[in-house]
């Protein structure tokens, strides 16, 4: 992506932070991710995701093009979200996708 992304890169790694919150990283039980949300300012954009119980997860970024990544183990997404409203800032677009057969 261009410079601009570039220059928003630690804010973007910090509000993944924000995501974590709330999530225990020890937990094995399936979870629904329910709601998506974000909010995004002039120097900061966060993203909650609303889930059913705790969850092992695993966040890493990869490139072209760069995104950031959010493994959720045994985890279920509910029918009724709409993903593809869901972008601004610096945020271009979330999806959903299974890598692997229990991972969303």
């Amino acid at each position: 992506m261009g410079t601009a992304f570039h220059g928003l890169w630690p804010t973007v790694r910090l509000g993944i932070i924000t995501i974590i919150f709330g999530w225990s990283p020890g937990a094995d039980c399936a979870s629904g991710v329910t709601d998506v949300r974000f909010w995004y300012g002039p120097d900061k954009t966060r993203l909650v995701l609303e889930l059913t119980s705790a969850v092992t997860y695993r966040v890493f970024s990869l490139e072209d093009p760069e995104r950031i990544v959010i493994d959720i183990d045994e985890g279920q997404l509910d029918q009724g979200i709409g993903l593809t409203k869901k972008a601004g800032g610096a945020v271009a677009r979330i999806r959903s996708g299974r890598p692997e057969p229990r991972i969303l």
